[in-house]
């Protein structure tokens, strides 16, 4: 009598780091003579804010970026807040673009959930004269929670912004578990899974009792959950892992 295959069947976490979500928004405007702050409250981004229409800026270019203060009226702040009901995944990295005008002296800080975000390892960004994209990311695991951004002037001089740019961090899938076996017979069989939310697709893969050489693999959709081997050899181990795929992305196997 041949003995059945010996499965072990392993399920491959697919603690698959999802795509994180991009929002963004504009400040296209002119002449803010005062201290400002803005407090995005709605429940989607992207948000244009206009508090005083313009198409140049102080210099007279088209530069579709808003003047913050004048040297009549100059800022002391600017403070761009987003609750965290806003935005809930973990903060990746946030950006502003801007610049001031000459002999300015500004600066910029970027804090999610009270964590002071970097960049280029310090807290603060002096900001010039040319346009930037000043991007800040978190000095360890990206943050949840209220995010602020700071703009400093101690001078009595314009401040230009335009865009502003939040990527997020997606929380990773769930592991596509437990493993069944069914329909065991001397050359093949069936697995079967539960499966994840959020995700778009499977990677199921056939092993060696090792689990060192792939001997298949097949992608199936968000919809399937069971997968079949056949021709295969008795009186043998084989291994199986099921990936969940999501965002573009999976995880290494665990």
């Amino acid at each position: 009598m041949k003995r059945l295959p010996s499965l072990l069947l392993a399920a491959t976490l697919a603690a698959v780091s999802a795509k994180g979500e991009t929002y963004s928004f504009s400040i296209n405007s002119k002449a803010v003579a005062e201290t400002k702050t803005i407090t995005v409250n709605g429940y989607s981004l992207p948000v244009t804010y206009t508090w005083q229409t313009s198409t140049t800026d102080a210099f007279g270019t088209s530069s579709g970026m808003a003047q913050i203060g004048t040297a009549a009226a100059p800022i002391s702040t600017m403070t761009i807040t987003i609750p965290s009901s806003v935005i809930t995944h973990p903060v990746a990295s946030v950006s502003a673009t801007a610049r001031c005008a000459t002999g300015a002296t500004i600066s910029l800080g970027v804090t999610v959930g009270g964590m002071p975000y970097e960049r280029n390892g310090a807290t603060a960004a002096n900001i010039t004269t040319t346009a930037t994209v000043y991007d800040f990311t978190p000095p360890s695991s990206p943050q949840t929670g209220e995010i602020v951004i700071l703009f400093t002037n101690t001078s009595a001089k314009a401040l230009y912004v335009s865009d502003f740019v939040i990527t997020t961090e997606a929380p990773a899938l769930s592991a596509p578990t437990p493993l069944a076996s069914s329909s065991v017979t001397a050359s093949g069989f069936t697995v079967s899974w539960t499966g994840v939310s959020g995700a778009e697709g499977y990677t199921v893969a056939l092993l060696d009792s090792t689990g060192t050489t792939t001997i298949d693999t097949a992608s199936y959709s968000s919809s399937e959950t069971t997968a079949s081997f056949s021709g295969l050899s008795s009186s043998t181990t084989y291994r199986v892992s099921v990936i969940a795929r999501g965002n573009g992305t999976t995880s290494s196997d665990s």
